[in-house]
């Protein structure tokens, strides 16, 4: 099974963040503050949660991630993908003075290609696409913004033999051939 739960809408004093759940995995896009209330609203297992996806490097959707990082440690997590902009590694590095995270807690997965696989398994495949967003005109800065893309493997469908005697299919190879899809 696949599916998503939104954890919470953008607002005044929130931003967005949603979790994607795969049968053994689960994900998430954004991580502001107050990230681990939500999880534990929500139930979502901070011991699962394998990729934590930025669409920007804003401190609404950033600001979570050190508190999470430490939050998925103590929980037993030691593997989390980070993908997004650049600028979290850094982001990160400077929270080294009061904060120490397992070594390799955190993969950052961080590109200047336009596309990139961010996590491959039987039962998703993520991919990160990156573009420019908005320039500020005001102080000559420019943004990069990120969108995410999943895909699940295709499921066959099941052959329903009632409907296909009631076409008037044949028995023999060609059953088998609507059997496997074809």
């Amino acid at each position: 099974s696949f599916y998503l739960q939104v954890l919470c809408t953008e607002g005044i004093d929130s931003s967005a963040c949603i979790a994607v759940f795969t049968e053994s995995h689960r994900f998430l896009f954004n991580c502001g503050e107050g990230i681990q209330r939500l999880c534990v609203e929500h139930k979502v297992r901070l011991s699962k949660i394998r990729a934590v996806m930025f669409t920007d490097f804003s401190p609404q959707h950033v600001f979570g991630l050190p508190g999470l990082s430490l939050t998925a440690a103590d929980a037993g997590n030691n593997n989390i993908r980070v993908a997004g902009p650049i600028q979290l590694k850094s982001f990160l590095h400077t929270t080294r003075h009061f904060m120490k995270l397992p070594d390799g807690l955190l993969n950052f997965h961080t590109t200047t290609e336009q596309s990139s696989c961010i996590f491959n398994s039987s039962e998703v495949d993520l991919r990160m696409i990156s573009f420019d967003g908005h320039n500020n005109a005001d102080n000559n800065c420019s943004s990069k913004r990120n969108c995410f893309v999943g895909r699940t493997p295709e499921l066959k469908g099941k052959f329903d033999l009632q409907k296909a005697q009631a076409l008037n299919v044949p028995k023999g190879p060609l059953f088998g051939k609507l059997k496997n899809g074809q």
